[in-house]
């Protein structure tokens, strides 16, 4: 039984910690790889910070980690994933990125809120938390509105 109690050390002293350190942890070094124009010919482009870029396939926009922006590991995915697009050529690629970037755009730009349209919003924000302070006066109005409509 007592091989399965956990003892505390005894306290050392500090002539001892002197002559003998305590062990320095280790830590793991993280590389960033960085995007190579060759990696379009695997299918891939990058997205995210340029200095710790993330593989994106622009076949189906899958991301991967950046420990993966390795040709062998992004050429496995173009391999497993579209057999049929291994075959293919730098300008197919090249044209899917470019799409793929002109929908982003397309999609960045439908979106977008004017910023009149955020300012109106901000000012009747405004109003209304000056005029209706407390939550009873919203409950009170809503009950209102909602036996009288």
């Amino acid at each position: 039984m007592e091989r399965f109690l956990v003892r505390s050390k005894p306290p050392t002293t500090s002539a001892e910690t002197a002559e003998n350190p305590p062990p320095k942890e280790k830590r793991k070094k993280t590389v960033s790889r960085q995007y190579h124009e060759s990696y379009l010919s695997y299918g891939f482009s990058w997205t995210g910070d340029v200095n710790n870029p993330q593989p994106e396939c622009v076949v189906c926009r899958e991301k991967l980690a950046n420990a993966n922006m390795v040709p062998s590991k992004l050429k496995r995915h173009l391999e497993t994933k579209h057999p049929f697009h291994v075959q293919r050529n730098l300008a197919f690629f090249k044209r899917a990125r470019d799409l793929n970037q002109r929908q982003q755009d397309h999609l960045l730009d439908c979106v977008k809120v004017s910023e009149k349209a955020m300012e109106a919003s901000y000012m009747l924000a405004e109003l209304i938390a000056k005029r209706f302070s407390s939550a009873k006066k919203w409950k009170a109005i809503l009950r209102e509105k909602k036996y009288s409509g």
